[in-house]
């Protein structure tokens, strides 16, 4: 039922992006607080259904494609593993990606399936590792540069980019980028601590491991 659809794409939306807080939401939606409480209630003698309209307003202030909130999540089987896939810092779900159980068992062999999603970048800065467009999988539960090596998701100023890190001498840390026209920049600790890690890269949907 297309109502049903809606309440969990909503409830997902709130969880994912506003942490649970309905609050949060609907100022950032300019949306009444108590309409989308009613919307959510399990309650069926309080429950609101939630309207064409107001689906493509929350999925225009949400910059959603319109339909989204309508949108049937593919269900995991024995067969298939459904992956989700966004181009925007936040990892609410755009589309999705349906691969074979051993089609992710090759991408992310140390990952497991729920604690994987998949992104995509507009940017060339890891070229040739990464490509504009390229589909990347990422492991979400790493969230800290923790150590030298490898390939980080990161939210740079609100757009996905993907990173190295090394150590440098003393309390410093170098990013290091795999195209050529963009320079390793210096950074310090802290400066590492704030940095809104969005996952680990762990392999391309050419199979090439990161």
């Amino acid at each position: 039922m297309v109502q049903d659809v809606r309440r969990r794409n909503l409830q997902a939306l709130i969880d994912e992006r506003f942490k649970g807080n309905r609050a949060a939401f609907c100022r950032a939606a300019n949306k009444n607080q108590n309409l989308i409480n009613l919307i959510l209630t399990k309650n069926p003698d309080y429950q609101r259904g939630i309207g064409e309209k107001l689906c493509r307003e929350i999925e225009e202030s949400m910059s959603l494609p319109s339909g989204w909130l309508d949108q049937k999540a593919p269900t995991s089987t024995d067969r298939t593993v459904s992956i989700p896939v966004s181009s925007k810092t936040s990892t609410t779900a755009e589309e999705w990606l349906v691969l074979e159980p051993e089609t992710v068992r090759r991408l992310a062999p140390e990952v497991g399936r729920s604690n994987i999603i998949c992104l995509r970048t507009d940017s060339d800065s890891m070229t040739p590792t990464i490509n504009r467009g390229d589909f990347v999988i990422v492991d979400k539960t790493v969230t800290t540069v923790e150590s030298s090596g490898g390939v980080y998701a990161i939210n740079d100023a609100g757009s996905i980019s993907f990173v190295r890190f090394r150590r440098v001498l003393g309390n410093g840390w170098s990013m290091l980028y795999d195209n050529d026209k963009y320079p390793e920049r210096d950074v310090d600790a802290r400066f590492i601590k704030k940095i809104e890690v969005i996952g680990r890269a762990v392999s391309v949907l050419n199979y090439n491991h990161l």
